[in-house]
């Protein structure tokens, strides 16, 4: 067991604060650029980065921050040394959330040595969240009870499931699942859903 390097509770509440800071926007008509990409790129993930980093600069000063959207982003070779730093997506899911499809998600992580040893996943309008402690035990947030989450086994008749992306399947996705039922000679139950939420399921 991890010894904790400080209470989850504060990072808790600025995801759900960077959620709510989003909702605002999501009454709004979208105002969307594009980043060099060509992804996506609206006034909601701006608002909620500033608001997220902001906090964690003053609440761990010596952790650096990896942003989806930094405009300054640490070069490689500064970067492959970090033992330790935040690695945030402000608004994961912003075509769901251009779209107007409650799939789109807050996601902060914190890394040591290549693995996350903290992880927040809040979706705002569903008001769900998904955390993981230092505990390597995994929590669901809803209506503000915390339930701990268990992994559960496949039953010999169940179908296999495969969670996909809602924005990004393509004939390569169709081929996977194909070659999945020709291997297992078993169906298989595909559920489309956006952003990281499909890591929860």
């Amino acid at each position: 067991m991890m010894k904790p390097l400080f209470p989850i509770e504060p990072i808790l509440d600025i995801a759900n604060e960077a959620g709510q800071l989003i909702m605002a926007y999501y009454q709004q008509p979208p105002e969307v650029s594009y980043k060099e990409d060509h992804s996506p790129l609206t006034q909601a993930d701006k608002a909620a980065h500033t608001h997220i980093t902001t906090f964690l600069e003053t609440f761990t000063p010596n952790i650096p921050i990896l942003s989806e959207e930094n405009t300054k982003i640490a070069d490689y070779r500064e970067r492959q040394n970090w033992s330790l730093f935040w690695l945030v997506d402000p608004l994961d899911g912003t075509k769901e959330f251009i779209h107007k499809r409650d799939e789109f998600t807050v996601n902060i992580a914190l890394i040591q040595d290549g693995e996350p040893i903290l992880g927040i996943v809040y979706a705002p309008v569903l008001d769900h969240m998904y955390y993981s402690t230092w505990e390597r035990e995994a929590f669901q947030c809803q209506n503000g009870i915390h339930r701990k989450l268990d992994s559960q086994t496949r039953g010999e008749e169940a179908p296999i499931v495969v969670v996909g992306s809602r924005s990004h399947s393509d004939a390569d996705f169709d081929a996977l699942i194909h070659r999945i039922e020709e291997t297992h000679k078993h169906p298989v139950e595909v559920r489309a859903i956006g952003s990281s939420l499909k890591f929860c399921l």
